[in-house]
């Protein structure tokens, strides 16, 4: 199983790279290489109130990732954000359920890069070289809401408290799970998201 971790968008990290190294610092601590990992961020120009990240930032936190082996990319939600995103060697791109219009941006994904795509349970669909996570779009989500049949599904994008779920179904190929340090706030920075020291709950 991968584990894709969601660094957020400009809200967790604030648009400081200082808090970025802490972040990946932290997680890089409690990695026991048990699961890969991927770090996952959220590109978009506008979505008040959040803030969106801003390129540099984006660009920094993809090197430093790198550095310290691991791969990075980010979920896109406009055409802008995934034109930019495609500049870099990623291992997917992720589509998520707020985008206002996936096949638009799936379009634009060469066919060589894997798409990570989240649905509602029950309604997930098939595409080349696609991959589904299902998604109940709640912070934080009723557990009860998923549907662990596992059928039509690559994996689970988690917005629940704690890692319950995850302990409950190991078989999937992705698990994505929001990411905070401690004292993060805002809306990314819910109890739905894990700290380091939650991570070493499964690692």
């Amino acid at each position: 199983m991968t584990l894709i971790l969601d660094f957020g968008s400009g809200n967790t990290c604030q648009n400081d790279f200082h808090i970025v190294k802490r972040m990946l610092g932290c997680m890089r601590k409690v990695d026991s290489k048990k699961y890969p990992i991927v770090v996952k961020w959220q590109l978009f120009r506008a979505a008040h109130p959040n803030a969106p990240l801003l390129p540099q930032v984006f660009q920094a936190a993809y090197y430093a990732a790198r550095d310290m082996g691991y791969a990075c990319t980010a979920s896109v939600f406009d055409e802008q954000s995934c034109e930019f995103l495609l500049k870099y060697q990623v291992p997917f791109v992720k589509i998520a359920t707020g985008c206002p219009d996936p096949v638009k941006l799936i379009d634009m994904v060469p066919r060589r890069i894997p798409i990570v795509r989240s649905f509602a349970p029950r309604l997930a669909s098939w595409g080349w070289n696609q991959y589904n996570l299902q998604c109940v779009a709640e912070y934080p989500a009723d557990p009860a809401k998923y549907d662990h049949t596992r059928v039509g599904f690559d994996g689970i994008s988690d917005h629940t408290v704690g890692w319950d779920m995850f302990k409950k179904a190991p078989w999937y190929n992705y698990w994505e799970k929001h990411y905070r340090l401690p004292e993060s706030t805002g809306l990314d920075a819910g109890p739905f998201a894990c700290t380091a020291e939650e991570l070493k709950e499964i690692m």
